[in-house]
C-alpha cells in the first residue's frame, strides 16, 4: 500500500466527517437491523463509526444476538464507544465468516480479555491477518475487503463504497426514506456511480425512487460527464429522461450526443421523441451517429423519426445508412431511405447492392436493382460473385435477369468461385446462362 500524505489524509478525513453526518442515526438504525453480520458489516464499521454505534441498539441485538448472553458483556455497562468497539472485535474473533448469525457463539471468558485490550490498535493487523486465513481456509474469494479494512482504517476514503454492498438489503427492505438516504449517502461519496446504483434502484423499487433520489439538492445529476441521462436513455427509461431534460443542469447533447446515439441504436422510440424534441441535442452529432446506428440495427420508427428532423443527413458518410440496413437486409429501413432524395444507393462504387448480394438479402437487392441510381455491374460485376461465391441462389438469379450484368467477367470469376465452394444449384444456373463460358466444366450428378 502506498503511503498517504499528510495532507491527503487530513482531506480524506474531513470528507468521512461529513459523510457521518450525512446519514442520520434513525436512517442507520433502521437499516443496520436488516443486515447480516459478516466480515462486510465489519468493513463498514470500520469506516463509519456511527454504523459501530448502532450495535448498541435492542433491535439490532435481539435479531441477532442471544439477548441474554448479550447482557452479560462485561462492558455493558461502559461508554458505548467500548462497548461498540469490544462488539467488533467479538465478531472478528468468534464469527466464522460465511456461516449463518445462529453460529456466533459469546464466550464469556474472550468477552473479559476483550474489556481489557486497546480495540482501536489491534483492528488492522493482528485481526486481518486471522481473518485472511480464515477466509482462504474456507476456500472463499472475497478476502479482497480485509485488505481494505487497513486501507479504511488509514483514512483511504475510497473504501467507503463497502456500503454499496447492502444496497440491495436496503432496497428490500427499509422504507422509502430509508432508502433515500442510504442512496444519497452513496452517491455523495463520489465513490459509487449512480448509473451503477439506479440500476440496483430500478431493479428493487422502481422508477419513483429514482426520481426522488434525482430531485434531491445533494445530488448533481450532470454529475460523470452527463453519465446519468446517457445510461437512462440506453436502456429506454423514458420517464426518468423526462425528469431530467427538464433539470437545468443536465446536458443532453453530452459527449457528442452520445444519449440520441445509443437509444437509437436500441430503438427506444419513445426516449428518441424526447431528445429530438429538445433545442439543445444536435442529432447529426458525430457524423450523424443516431441514424447510422438506427439502420443498421432494423429499427424503422426511428430511422423515421429522424429523417423527419431536417438537421439529420441520412447521406452522411458516403451513404452509411443504407449501406449498414442493406448489408443486414433491412427492408424497410432500405424503402425509408431510398425514397429520400439526400440518400444515394450508388454512393462508394455500388458497395449498398453488392454488401446485399454478398449477404443473400433477396428482398433488399430487389429494392435497390429497381432503383435507377443502382449499377449492379460495379466494381467489373462483383455482385454477382460475391452471390455466387457465398451460395444465393435467389440472389443469382436476380442478378442474371438484369441486363446490365455480365455472369462471365473476371474470366467467368462467378462460377469459378461457385465450383470451389461446391454450390451446386448455382453452378447449373450460370452455365445455364449463354454468357457464361461452360468450357472445361462438367457437372455430375
Amino acid at each position: 500500500m502506498k503511503p498517504v500524505r499528510r495532507d491527503q489524509a487530513a482531506k480524506s478525513l474531513s470528507r468521512v466527517t461529513t459523510m457521518k453526518m450525512m446519514l442520520p442515526t434513525e436512517i442507520i438504525q433502521a437499516i443496520i437491523v436488516h443486515l447480516p453480520i459478516d466480515h462486510v458489516l465489519a468493513n463498514v464499521g470500520f469506516v463509519c463509526r456511527a454504523f459501530r454505534h448502532a450495535m448498541t441498539n435492542t433491535l439490532f441485538a435481539s435479531n441477532h444476538l442471544d439477548f441474554g448472553l448479550l447482557a452479560q458483556h462485561p462492558n455493558s455497562q461502559n461508554t458505548e464507544d467500548e462497548f461498540a468497539d469490544s462488539m467488533w472485535l467479538l465478531i472478528l474473533t468468534q464469527f466464522p465468516i460465511g456461516c449463518s448469525t445462529a453460529a456466533l457463539v459469546l464466550d464469556p471468558n474472550l468477552l473479559g480479555q476483550l474489556s481489557q485490550v486497546n480495540c482501536k490498535s489491534l483492528i488492522p493487523f493482528n485481526f486481518l491477518e486471522k481473518l485472511k486465513t480464515a477466509l482462504l481456509e474456507l476456500g472463499r474469494t472475497r478476502y479482497c475487503h480485509l485488505a481494505k479494512i487497513a486501507a479504511a482504517k488509514y483514512s483511504n476514503f475510497r473504501y467507503i463504497g463497502h456500503l454499496y454492498e447492502y444496497l440491495g438489503h436496503v432496497l428490500e427492505r427499509c422504507s422509502t426514506d430509508g432508502a433515500l438516504h442510504f442512496c444519497i449517502f452513496l452517491i455523495a461519496s463520489d465513490e459509487v456511480q449512480m448509473y451503477r446504483l439506479f440500476s440496483k434502484v430500478l431493479k428493487h423499487r422502481g422508477i419513483h425512487l429514482v426520481q426522488r433520489i434525482l430531485a434531491d439538492t445533494q445530488v448533481d445529476p450532470s454529475a460523470n460527464y452527463n453519465c446519468v441521462i446517457i445510461w437512462v436513455s440506453e436502456r429506454g427509461y423514458a420517464e426518468i429522461v423526462q425528469f431530467l431534460l427538464v433539470h437545468l443542469r443536465v446536458d443532453p447533447d453530452a459527449i457528442n450526443s452520445y444519449a440520441l446515439c445509443l437509444v437509437s441504436n436500441n430503438g427506444h422510440e419513445s426516449v428518441v421523441k424526447l431528445l429530438l424534441a429538445d433545442p439543445r441535442v444536435n442529432p447529426e452529432s458525430n457524423d450523424n451517429c443516431a441514424i447510422k446506428s438506427a439502420a443498421e440495427n432494423r429499427h424503422d420508427n426511428v430511422v423515421k423519426l429522424l429523417l423527419a428532423n431536417p438537421c439529420v443527413n441520412p447521406g452522411a458518410e458516403w451513404n452509411c445508412a443504407i449501406r449498414r440496413s442493406s448489408s443486414g437486409g433491412h427492408t424497410e429501413v432500405v424503402k425509408l431511405l431510398l425514397v429520400d432524395p439526400r440518400v444515394d444507393p450508388g454512393a462508394n462504387d455500388n458497395m449498398a447492392v453488392q454488401l446485399a448480394s454478398s449477404g443473400g438479402c433477396t428482398e433488399v437487392v430487389k429494392l435497390l436493382l429497381a432503383d435507377s441510381r443502382v449499377n449492379p455491374r460495379a466494381g467489373d460485376n462483383n455482385a454477382i460473385q460475391l452471390s455466387a461465391r457465398n451460395g444465393y441462389l435467389e440472389v443469382v438469379k436476380l442478378l442474371l435477369a438484369d441486363s446490365r450484368v455480365n455472369p462471365a467477367a473476371k474470366n467467368n470469376n462467378a462460377l469459378r468461385l461457385a465450383s470451389e465452394k461446391g454450390h451446386i444449384e448455382v453452378i447449373k444456373l450460370l452455365l445455364a446462362d449463354s454468357r457464361v463460358n461452360s468450357v472445361g466444366y462438367e457437372i455430375k450428378n
